[in-house]
C-alpha cells in the first residue's frame, strides 16, 4: 500500500427486571444472540486497507495472460475484460475498469470475478472511489465484493461505506480512520455501522490503539478498542450499553 492509504447481527439483551417476593429486583442480564464470529466478520469487512490496495494497485489483483483478460486503455481508463481462461486454468469473468486523475481515482467492476482452481478468489460488482481532500483521504465503497479485505471463502459482502482517512509521515503504520454506512454479510440483513479508530503499529500491531466500532440493526452493539493498554487483539463488547463477553477474533 502506498502512503495514501485505514454481521454484527445485533442481539437483544434479556433486560427485564424480575420482581422478587420481597419487592426487590434482579440485575438485568445480557444474553447475546449474535456470535463473536459475526462481529469479527463485520469488523473485517470495514477495514479500508484492502479497498485502498484495490484502487491503488488494481493490476496486481488481476492475473495477466497473453490474451486473457483483454486489456484496453482509452480516455484515461484501463479496462480488463474477461470471459476467458489463462493457461493455468484460472477463469476471468466480467469486466473491470480503473481511472486515475488529478480529481482522484476509482475502480469499478461489472460482475468481475477471478476463479482459480474452482474457487472464487476475487469478486467486484460496484465501485470503490478515492480522492484527496487536503490532509485527508476520502474513500467510498458501494459494491458487492470479496477477496480484497474479506476472504471469498466466507462469502460475498455488500458495502455502502464512506471513510475519512488521515495518514502521517509514518503511513501506513500510523493512521486515523472513521467509517459510516451499511454492511451486509453473505446472506444476512444489512446493518448500519459507524466507527473511529487510530492505528499505531509501533505500539500495537494486533489492533487499533484506541477507538470504537458500533453496529445497529435491532439494537446497538459496540467494540471498544484498547491496544494502547492491552495489545491482545480483543475488545470490550457491549450490547445496548451492557457488558457482553470480551470479544476476541476466532483463529482462522
Amino acid at each position: 500500500m502506498n502512503a495514501r492509504m485505514p454481521h454484527l447481527v445485533l442481539a437483544a439483551p434479556l433486560a427485564s427486571l424480575l420482581a422478587t417476593a420481597c419487592g426487590g429486583t434482579l440485575e438485568p442480564e445480557v444474553a447475546p444472540l449474535a456470535s463473536p464470529d459475526e462481529i469479527g466478520a463485520t469488523w473485517a469487512a470495514v477495514q479500508p486497507e484492502g479497498l485502498l490496495d484495490l484502487v491503488d494497485a488494481t493490476s496486481d489483483a488481476v492475473p495477466q495472460g497473453l490474451a486473457c483478460p483483454t486489456f484496453e486503455r482509452a480516455d484515461g481508463i484501463d479496462t480488463w475484460t474477461g470471459g476467458c481462461s489463462l493457461l493455468d486454468g484460472t477463469v476471468i469473468e466480467g469486466s473491470l475498469r480503473r481511472y486515475e486523475g488529478l480529481d482522484g481515482s476509482w475502480v469499478a467492476g461489472q460482475r468481475f470475478a477471478v476463479i482459480r482452481d474452482d474457487h472464487l478468489e476475487l469478486y467486484l460488482d460496484g465501485s470503490v472511489e478515492l480522492w484527496d481532500q487536503g490532509e485527508l483521504l476520502q474513500l467510498e465503497a458501494s459494491a458487492t465484493i470479496c477477496g480484497a479485505q474479506v476472504d471469498c471463502a466466507d462469502g460475498l459482502v455488500s458495502l455502502d461505506l464512506r471513510y475519512t482517512l488521515r495518514f502521517g509521515e509514518q503511513a501506513p503504520d500510523i493512521a486515523d480512520a472513521t467509517v459510516r454506512g451499511v454492511v451486509a454479510l453473505d446472506g444476512a440483513e444489512p446493518a448500519a455501522v459507524e466507527g473511529a479508530w487510530r492505528l499505531d503499529r509501533q505500539v500495537c500491531a494486533k489492533e487499533p490503539v484506541d477507538g470504537i466500532f458500533a453496529v445497529l440493526l435491532d439494537q446497538r452493539q459496540t467494540l471498544e478498542l484498547d491496544g494502547d493498554t492491552a495489545c491482545d487483539g480483543c475488545a470490550r463488547w457491549t450490547i445496548q450499553g451492557m457488558d457482553a463477553p470480551t470479544w476476541c477474533p476466532s483463529p482462522r
